[in-house]
């Protein structure tokens, strides 16, 4: 059995929003606010897993350029796609971003849809999105 929902979840003195998909297994994969939305595997006694992202430096910024840079998930959202009981789809959208020298002229701006799509400043044909189909 598969299921993705939105909940509130508390974890290490932190609460924020989560998208937590639910197996028949005793792991599940978890998209937390407080996280930014980072997929990770919840393997159980507090132990998380993730597989990475996109990550890049710049000659002129000192610092990286990644998704858990973004402390206010201004970039970061995640949504369920769909959930039923064979697969659930979870969309995640990031920008890459620096905590530290963050600013709006550093970014070019574009709608594709509905959906903001920020990139820094390199011409980029698509937004940065990972889609985790789980059958």
């Amino acid at each position: 059995m598969m299921r993705a929902a939105r909940s509130p979840l508390a974890q290490w003195g932190a609460e924020g929003d989560a998208i937590l998909v639910e197996t028949d297994r005793p792991w599940r994969l978890v998209l937390w606010e407080k996280a930014q939305y980072v997929p990770c595997w919840d393997l159980g006694d507090d132990i998380w897993f993730s597989t990475e992202w996109l990550e890049t430096h710049s000659p002129e910024s000192r610092h990286c350029w990644e998704p858990i840079m973004d402390k206010a998930c201004r970039y970061s959202r995640a949504r369920i796609v769909e959930s039923g009981p064979a697969r659930a789809t979870v969309r995640w959208d990031y920008a890459l971003c620096d905590s530290k020298t963050l600013s709006r002229e550093q970014f070019r701006c574009q709608t594709v849809g509905e959906d903001p799509v920020l990139w820094m400043n390199v011409k980029l044909t698509e937004e940065t999105r990972l889609e985790i189909a789980i059958a």
